[in-house]
C-alpha cells in the first residue's frame, strides 16, 4: 500500500506526489474509517494508517524550502476548513500536522 511504503528509503521521492493529491484525495481516505480497523482498541488511539500517514507528510515536507513549507502547513490545517473529520480521521488530521511541521522524532518518542 501507498502508505506502507518506507519513504525515507527514497530520499526526496515523496516530493514528487503533487499537493492537491495530498490535500485532497490523501486527506479524504485518511479521514475513511475503513481505514483505521484497529483504532480504539483497548485505548490505542492510533491505527497503522495513521503511522503510515504521518511518515509520509514528514518525508513530503522535510524536503521543502522554507517559505514551501510554511504554505504547505497553512493550507494542510486549512482542510479542516472544507472536510467534516470523524473521530479516527481528526485524530490522523492532527498527527499529520504535528508530523509535517515538526518532523518524526516527535511522534518516536526521541
Amino acid at each position: 500500500s501507498f502508505l506502507g511504503i518506507e519513504w525515507k528509503n527514497y530520499g526526496n521521492c515523496a516530493k514528487l506526489v503533487p499537493e492537491d493529491f495530498v490535500l485532497g484525495p490523501f486527506m479524504q481516505g485518511l479521514n475513511d474509517p475503513v481505514h483505521h480497523k484497529d483504532f480504539g482498541i483497548k485505548g490505542v488511539y492510533s491505527s497503522r494508517t495513521i503511522e503510515g500517514a504521518t511518515k509520509f507528510l514528514y518525508q513530503y515536507s522535510a524536503f521543502l524550502n522554507m517559505r514551501k513549507h510554511i504554505s504547505f502547513l497553512s493550507n494542510l490545517a486549512s482542510v479542516a476548513k472544507q472536510q467534516s473529520f470523524g473521530r479516527a480521521g481528526l485524530m490522523g488530521f492532527a498527527e499529520c500536522i504535528a508530523s509535517a511541521a515538526c518532523g518524526d522524532q516527535t511522534h518516536n518518542g526521541n
